[in-house]
């Protein structure tokens, strides 16, 4: 029974795809809760980041590795794992009794989702037959989106009937059922020439992200210029900058015809798309709520034409990328993007949501889109048997853009909205001093009290706002010129898609 099972394209899709369902839902979930962690576990902005990033840190820095390790040890054994540590960290931050416990669980969780990811994906390439693998990542896309979307819901139903710790139990729930999923329809298949890196390659990008990301935290509270912010984020880049120059020699020796610019403009792509896409989930989450008075439950579902959309177009990825190339449908997903990122960054506190609508939609194309094309793109780069390593890429490069962008626009946030606050106080005849506990309560959308306060505090939120999502539309703007040479390399030499 087990070996007919397995036998069947389409049950062998089912538990990749929940792992990249479980990661959407992880993700939007916790941004859907952000108000509701900040006021239980008494935390400010810095603390709502290091939510988002404990779980996305760890997350991108160990894709590489754990996308070699399931090459090396056969995907379903690292598959099975990553389920089995995800539902654990999930377990520990609804438990949490402070924002630190949350982080941990948060990062448990994380390492957890960095083995369920690649390896899911390197399954589906041993597993799945050639002519039907543009469908099942397709599928496994639209998995991906779906979960951003059916995660929202559930988790304002949760949040409307409970707090946000129970928000966090339907992600175990489901964790342990995608372990006995996986156990049962995957194979335990072993790439026969695994290629690996050393491990000084993934410890010198783990303490160079890390140094960028928690520099990039501080600057809010201890400002651009300050040596906290700029120590941790030189130090961090000085390391990434050399890994890059003990692993690129390395690489080229042993690449095997593989083309490293084209992986490696792709992988700055998956980047851009990210950046920008998160950006704008992540603070019209709060801006919703905080601004815009609605509920946990109305923003998630006021953010439907954005998920909802992206599930669907995932779904027909696969078709359109058979009919017009991927590097094609790249280029549209970025003009998607960035024509939606346009619209957006004109946030206003009196914006009307029907105005936003059309270009979530347009975002959410574009995200979908970019998600199915990025990883073909990357996976035609190379033979098979680097399929965990490839998707590694792909998936690491995507969350690298979702915690620069939380960690660099969070930061932009919470150092400009005091500010702007303190300019409409000046201009209003009031005095401009804002106290520290009032302006880290801004960086979360939270205004003071009081008439003028109010609307101005408000107002300087949303203003700060449009500030990031016009630096994430210049990402996306980015992207668009990565993929057009992409394109262009592709029309030079056809025997590389």
């Amino acid at each position: 029974m087990i070996a007919r099972i397995r036998s069947t394209s389409w049950a062998v899709i089912v538990a990749p795809t929940l792992g990249a369902f479980l990661f959407s839902a992880d993700t939007i979930t916790i941004q859907i809760a952000n108000p509701r962690i900040g006021s239980s576990l008494h935390t400010g902005l810095d603390g709502l980041q290091w939510a988002a990033n404990g779980f996305l840190l760890p997350f991108c820095v160990l894709l590489v590795a754990m996308g070699t390790l399931a090459d090396k040890l056969g995907p379903r054994k690292v598959l099975l794992g990553g389920i089995a540590v995800f539902g654990a960290g999930e377990v520990l931050g609804s438990l949490a009794p402070s924002i630190d416990v949350l982080v941990a669980g948060r990062v448990l969780a994380g390492i957890g989702g960095a083995a369920m990811m690649p390896a899911g994906v390197s399954a589906l390439r041993l597993q799945i037959p050639e002519q039907r693998l543009v469908s099942a990542m397709a599928v496994w896309g639209a998995g991906a989106m779906g979960g951003v979307a059916v995660g929202g819901i559930v988790a304002g139903l949760l949040l409307k009937v409970a707090s946000w710790r129970g928000a966090l139990w339907p992600l175990a729930i489901a964790a342990a059922i995608g372990f006995v999923i996986a156990a049962v329809t995957l194979e335990d298949r072993r790439v026969e020439h695994p290629q690996q890196l050393k491990p000084v390659w993934n410890i010198g990008l783990a303490l160079g992200l890390g140094g960028v990301v928690w520099g990039l935290t501080q600057a809010g509270s201890h400002g651009w210029g300050s040596v906290d912010t700029l120590l941790p984020v030189l130090l961090g880049v000085g390391a990434i900058a050399g890994t890059a120059v003990l692993a690129v020699p390395e690489l080229r020796r042993t690449a095997l015809g593989v083309d490293l610019p084209r992986i490696g403009v792709a992988f700055a792509a998956v980047i851009t798309a990210n950046f920008g896409v998160v950006a704008m989930s992540f603070f019209l989450t709060i801006w919703l709520q905080r601004v815009a008075g609605w509920s946990a439950l109305g923003a998630a579902v006021l953010l439907l034409p954005f998920f909802g959309l992206s599930a669907v177009t995932a779904l027909y990825s696969g078709k359109l990328i058979g009919r017009f190339g991927k590097e094609r449908v790249l280029v549209a997903s970025f003009v998607f993007e960035l024509v939606g990122l346009l619209g957006l960054m004109r946030l206003d506190r009196s914006t009307p949501y029907g105005e936003i609508v059309p270009f979530l939609i347009l975002t959410g194309i574009g995200l979908a889109l970019s998600l199915t094309a990025l990883a073909m793109v990357l996976l035609g780069s190379a033979p098979a048997d680097r399929g965990g390593l490839m998707s590694g890429l792909q998936v690491s490069a995507n969350q690298i853009g979702g915690v620069l962008a939380i960690a660099l626009l969070g930061a932009i946030v919470a150092s400009s909205v005091g500010p702007r606050y303190a300019d409409g106080l000046a201009q209003a005849g009031l005095p401009r001093s804002v106290p520290a506990s009032v302006r880290s309560g801004l960086g979360q959308g939270i205004a003071p009290d009081g008439a003028p306060q109010h609307a101005l505090g408000l107002q300087a939120f949303s203003q700060s706002v449009g500030v990031a999502l016009t630096i994430g539309a210049g990402a996306s703007g980015l992207g668009l010129l990565l993929s057009l040479w992409l394109v262009r390399r592709q029309r030079r030499q056809p025997a590389t898609a």
